[in-house]
């Protein structure tokens, strides 16, 4: 699933293009830690606060954890979070 577009931007901001690089980063950097503790697996689940676009948690299906919650206060951003999860196949999991 990498390098698929998802649909990111839920919030009203200038800065969207610039939050995206820096969560891209993040991302790269939060799974380096999780991959050697035996983390990311098929019985794992994740837990997704003030998810936004959610593509922190489907970062983490993709990368092979069983299940995801997705939480935000943002009826747009829970609209993106379950488009994104049916754009990927991956609505049954999240």
């Amino acid at each position: 699933m990498r390098w698929r577009e998802i649909e990111a931007n839920c919030r009203e901001t200038n800065e969207h293009y610039r939050e995206l690089l820096v969560m891209s980063r993040v991302r790269e950097a939060l799974f380096s830690i999780l991959y050697p503790s035996n983390c990311v697996r098929d019985s794992g689940q994740h837990l997704d606060l003030f998810a936004g676009a959610g593509t922190v948690g489907i970062e983490a299906l993709s990368r092979g954890m069983g299940k995801a919650t997705f939480v935000d206060f943002s009826p747009t951003c829970t609209q993106t979070i379950r488009d994104n999860l049916e754009t990927l196949g991956l609505t049954e999991r999240g």
